[in-house]
């Protein structure tokens, strides 16, 4: 497709997007098995509403313009300026982000940062660890019986790696009044008067919060947002692997303008693209530079990644599908060795094999040593944990009805408008191209073919129907990564056509993310 077939479809994509969630009544999902909510404001809240809307735009436009001057020398620019550089863009999509969930109208701001984290309903962590558990060394003790009850929901699906890191927050702000102090001071209008809400219904707690327990919270959600934020870091090393400085900033820049994770904070499911992609990008560089250190940092992200859920699994299928690919395709010439009465034989040199299998060992033996560190450490049996996670996740199937084959076609719908279709789009092209195209760099075409077959695998596996635009949050980074990769592949000789196709995919991107998020809500506080 040409610059300007795709700049077309890019602004066609994005307006009807917009007018389907605003303009129409079709809900979003399958009615009877899974459908998101649609935000209406009251007749009292349209100003509300608009002035959201004002605000939102107006800190869009902030962010891309401090995305757009850090851009500027980027090519020329040190280690430092890079990082310096990746700084600053956090710090503004830190802002953008708490502004544009403040934006909705009536009570759908940032209330949600304390109800989804408090509600047993959407999460259930703190609650249970705050008025449920009083040992919680017995508690994980005996974590692999209570997964055996079968429970399809959170922690029945679950290890115990939320719980704990619920857990030590908990118990940070409860060691520090001072820090408990500082972060009640940083909360909004709108979380102090859920607070007091909480007070008067505390959704079947035995007592009410102390002020420790609000800054716990508080805090969790503050923590959530901004390890979201540093995805920003392991995205902009993935698509600086095989493009350039430019391509990977703009591609970095997307993220935070990404729907869902707006959406979907505070929940531990906007913690999981930076996990997901920060270990994607350390093993594949483990591989690639036959690193035993990068191994060791690969395999401990992965253990503390699956310490929270099992849905890392196609992380670490894309992963090792990639690394080999690229060791195969970029191995030494084969060596002949001549047999004695006997024909040639073929051999990859011993010495190029022993180094490729060094980040395999380092990475499985910091992998298996941790899992050996929680059994006797804490007495947690996770591959058992992992064994019955699998099975109740099975058992959710059999108690909630979803039908296959309309959630083979409403996913990837749910996926575009989730992800952003500026960014699905690109991403799209970048798959298309790597499969018609033998011009792409190695790297590239192997980065797209492997996350078109994994997410292909995914969607057609029906292990997601319903909720994609959640559960699907992990592996974002995957299409943010690829749009990246396709501004490199449509960089032009001509630089002006390139900041083109630059400015619009961002500003489009940002006028998805705004439609989208002062549009749908992500939670349910009666069922999750």
């Amino acid at each position: 497709m040409s610059q300007r077939g795709l700049r077309l479809a890019l602004w066609l994509g994005t307006t009807a997007v917009a007018l389907f969630l605003w303009g129409t009544s079709v809900p979003l999902g399958i009615p009877g098995e899974w459908t998101w909510t649609r935000l209406i404001a009251a007749d009292a809240e349209t100003l509300d509403r608009w002035l959201g809307l004002i605000v939102a735009a107006v800190t869009a436009a902030v962010f891309l313009g401090v995305s757009w001057l850090c851009a500027r020398g980027i090519e020329s620019a040190g280690r430092l300026g890079i990082a310096a550089r990746l700084a600053m863009l956090s710090a503004a999509a830190f802002a953008w982000l708490w502004v544009v969930q403040d934006s909705p109208p009536g009570t759908w701001r940032m209330q949600k940062s304390v109800l989804v984290l408090y509600s047993p309903g959407t999460s259930g962590y703190f609650f249970h660890d705050r008025f449920r558990v009083d040992d919680a060394r017995r508690f994980l003790s005996d974590y692999e019986a209570w997964v055996r009850k079968g429970d399809v929901l959170h922690f029945g699906t679950h290890p115990p790696g939320l719980f704990l890191l619920h857990r030590g927050v908990t118990k940070l702000c409860h060691a520090s009044p001072a820090l408990t102090r500082a972060l009640l001071a940083t909360c909004p209008a709108t979380v102090r008067e859920t607070f007091d809400l909480l007070d008067q219904y505390p959704m079947g707690a035995p007592a009410r919060m102390t002020a420790a327990d609000k800054a716990s919270l508080w805090l969790a959600a503050l923590l959530t947002q901004l390890v979201g934020v540093l995805t920003i870091v392991p995205i902009y090393l993935l698509i600086r692997r095989t493009a350039g400085r430019r391509a990977a900033w703009w591609g970095a820049t997307l993220w935070p303008l990404v729907p869902a994770l707006a959406i979907f904070l505070p929940k531990s499911d906007a913690l999981y693209p930076f996990a997901g992609a920060m270990f994607l990008w350390c093993w594949l560089e483990a591989a690639a530079r036959r690193s035993a250190l990068l191994g060791v940092a690969a395999g401990v992200l992965i253990f503390l990644a699956l310490a929270t859920t099992l849905a890392f699994l196609p992380v670490a299928l894309l992963a090792v599908a990639i690394s080999l690919l690229e060791w195969w395709t970029e191995r030494p010439p084969v060596e002949t060795t001549p047999a004695p009465s006997a024909t040639p034989t073929a051999s990859i040199p011993p010495r190029h094999l022993a180094r490729a299998i060094v980040p395999w060992i380092s990475g499985g033996f910091a992998f298996l040593g941790l899992i050996a560190l929680a059994r006797f450490a804490l007495d947690v049996n996770l591959p058992a944990v992992w064994l019955q996670n699998y099975r109740n996740h099975a058992g959710f199937y059999s108690q909630f009805t979803r039908t296959w084959w309309k959630w083979i076609l409403v996913n990837p719908l749910e996926a575009a408008i989730a992800v952003g279709w500026p960014v699905a789009l690109m991403a799209l092209s970048m798959c298309a191209g790597a499969l018609i195209s033998r011009n792409e760099p190695r790297r590239s075409r192997i980065a797209a073919l492997g996350v078109a077959a994994v997410w292909g695998l995914l969607w057609i596996s029906g292990k997601n129907s319903g909720e994609a635009a959640r559960l699907w949050l992990l592996f974002d980074p995957w299409a943010v990564w690829l749009a990246g990769l396709a501004f490199d592949r449509y960089r032009s000789t001509a630089t002006a056509e390139s900041n083109r196709l630059a400015r619009d995919v961002l500003v489009l991107q940002a006028v998805a993310a705004v439609s989208t998020v002062l549009r749908v809500f992500g939670f349910d506080f009666m069922t999750g």
